[in-house]
């Protein structure tokens, strides 16, 4: 099935089940076809369950003005206005999760059930007050650290 965005770009998405809502969010350069075995288990155990590809993945268009995860999480918004879909759990992986980050910064006040993140820090980049992200990296190091991963100096 298709939707269309508030900026006119379609986006594929499947819902499957009937229950509470389970929405999944793949990473960078993945698609919905990556939960298919999530689906089937949530889907059969009462759940409803909506995958959908974001924007420049696999089935859903794309748009060579995207330049923000704002867009992306735009995009959330717009999935979650499908029909029967209320306080729903939020589970993305990677980009996935980002894009929930910023769902939630910019929509504070959305009505969720819960947010999943899997395998993504919600910052990236160490300080003194963070110290969880990405190996070693820091502002003063990032670009060494990104490009070899391991071999950053603090």
């Amino acid at each position: 099935m298709n939707l269309t965005t508030d900026d006119g770009v379609r986006l594929n998405y499947q819902q499957t089940g009937r229950g509470p809502s389970l929405i999944f969010l793949h990473g960078f350069g993945g698609y919905q076809q990556v939960w298919a075995r999530q689906v089937d288990y949530f889907s059969s155990r009462g759940y409803q369950v909506t995958t959908y590809d974001q924007r420049n993945h696999s089935a859903s268009q794309f748009d060579p003005n995207l330049t923000s995860i704002h867009r992306l999480s735009q995009d959330l918004k717009n999935v979650l206005s499908l029909p029967n879909i209320q306080e729903p759990v939020l589970i993305g992986h990677s980009m996935g999760a980002s894009v929930i980050y910023d769902f939630l910064r910019q929509y504070p006040d959305y009505p969720l059930a819960g947010v999943v993140a899997v395998d993504q820090s919600p910052k990236l980049i160490n300080t003194p007050s963070w110290p969880y992200g990405y190996m070693q990296v820091t502002r003063t190091n990032y670009r060494q650290g990104l490009l070899h991963p391991g071999c950053s100096e603090t």
